[in-house]
């Protein structure tokens, strides 16, 4: 069985490939002709694609149709995943240079952020992670109290120490042998930094909402009217043929996202040079959302939307009954005669003689 962490990258590595599959797919579907130059599409990603990413593109674009027919009459479809763009300066103080776009990719006037599978909805290091951070704090009413808070000033205070560093060998084998006395004082960092965030959440559910919405959206990294930054989210599995979508205006849908994702703080690492071993590698301390299938939790709360409209009748049904049962035994207090002529039994006619 392979593990969520393999199931993810795999997910982070097809991405760009079922991006091409849908943007071809649009091609295909809308009758235009596709030209890879036109839709921005580097060769290394058009060499991935597959028969398969393109059947799931076009199964996509059918059922997104459906849901916004206007797409079906756009004049373009072009893919940004791998594009790069300019950040603001709110952003760049912080020192944050990640230019990756929030967008996967355009159709007509929708700035896409495709989620298929276990996905990535943020990833950065200390200066991304302040930024963001930041950015949703900035966002919050009343935030003269909450700023001022020991929730928030522990989260800083503890972003603040993420490092960057050096290591021979994995940072899990400096941990696991405590053989490199930095790496393993960084990993309780990164452990101490789950806690407080994850308090900081649970404490402030709007602040949590603001954190998930700049990391979907990317609105304070890159501005609103940026390419970069998608204001709408396709949500598929695999097969193209369970497909939602989503504007980040969509209140509950962020917040679902929120309540289905958990918080990651880890490792991340680069070989120093790739043409050696690999032994000698470059660390730094990263900061991470990661979210579940969207298309499987969708599917639950729609099983649980369900269950609870079952649940109101059987409790409506029940309290009704027990109601008409209150009556019954009230009318049948008052007068056996009048019990019996409420449920319609006409009372029999007794003759009787009384003999001495």
């Amino acid at each position: 069985m392979k593990t969520f962490k393999q199931i993810l990258n795999e997910a982070k590595t097809g991405g760009a490939t079922y991006e091409v599959g849908i943007i071809m797919g649009w091609h295909n579907i809308v009758g235009k002709k596709y030209s890879q130059s036109d839709a921005q599409v580097s060769n290394k990603n058009q060499k991935k694609v597959k028969d398969f990413h393109i059947k799931t593109g076009e199964n996509i674009v059918k059922n997104l149709i459906k849901i916004k027919p206007d797409i079906a009459k756009s004049s373009k479809a072009s893919h940004s995943g791998s594009g790069s763009v300019k950040i603001t300066s709110d952003w760049s103080k912080y020192g944050a240079k990640n230019k990756t776009p929030k967008t996967d990719l355009v159709i007509g006037n929708y700035n896409i952020s495709l989620k298929m599978g276990p996905a990535q909805i943020m990833s950065g290091g200390k200066e991304e992670a302040l930024a963001t951070f930041y950015y949703a704090l900035n966002q919050k009413k009343f935030i003269e109290n909450f700023n001022n808070s020991p929730e928030v000033q522990d989260c800083i205070k503890i972003i603040e120490q993420f490092q960057r560093g050096y290591t021979t060998g994995t940072t899990g084998d400096a941990i696991k042998n405590k053989s490199d006395k930095v790496v393993v004082e960084v990993n309780q960092i990164h452990k101490l930094t789950m806690t407080k965030l994850e308090t900081l959440f649970n404490t402030d559910e709007e602040f949590k909402y603001l954190f998930y919405k700049e990391a979907m959206s990317g609105y304070g990294k890159f501005g609103k009217s940026s390419f970069a930054s998608a204001d709408w989210f396709l949500v598929s599995d695999e097969s193209g043929n369970r497909v939602s979508f989503h504007s980040v205006d969509d209140d509950k849908y962020i917040q679902k996202v929120a309540n289905t994702s958990k918080i990651s703080v880890k490792f991340k690492s680069t070989s120093v040079n790739p043409k050696d071993d690999g032994t000698d590698r470059r660390w730094w301390s990263a900061l991470g959302l990661m979210s579940k299938d969207l298309s499987k939790v969708e599917e639950t709360v729609i099983d649980e939307s369900i269950s609870s409209f079952v649940k109101k009748i059987v409790d409506k049904t029940k309290k009704a009954i027990l109601s008409g049962i209150k009556l019954l035994k009230d009318i049948a207090k008052k007068s056996a005669m009048g019990f019996l002529k409420f449920l319609g039994i006409k009372p029999p006619s007794v003759k009787y003689t009384i003999r001495f």
